[in-house]
């Protein structure tokens, strides 16, 4: 829900726990040549195996591939 709306200020959300009881994720969104979402990347593990740093780590770097996936679609216009 939180990232239809638009990516957090870090550019990711996470959730521990949110929708399955031993699950973590991260997404960042993808964007169109218009700024408009038309997908998402995200990474999910178990949360026994990943602390809440390594979690905002990952964040970091999802959305980085989030940001140069976008780029390149948008260079594809």
């Amino acid at each position: 829900r939180h990232c239809a709306a638009g990516p957090a200020p870090k550019g990711f959300v996470l959730t521990r726990k949110t929708v399955e009881p031993d699950v973590c994720a991260v997404a960042a969104p993808i964007f169109d040549a218009a700024g408009a979402i038309i997908a998402s990347i995200s990474v999910t593990g178990p949360v026994y195996r990943t602390t809440e740093r390594a979690l905002r780590d990952y964040g970091a770097l999802v959305a980085q591939a989030a940001t140069k996936i976008s780029a390149l679609l948008a260079a594809h216009r």
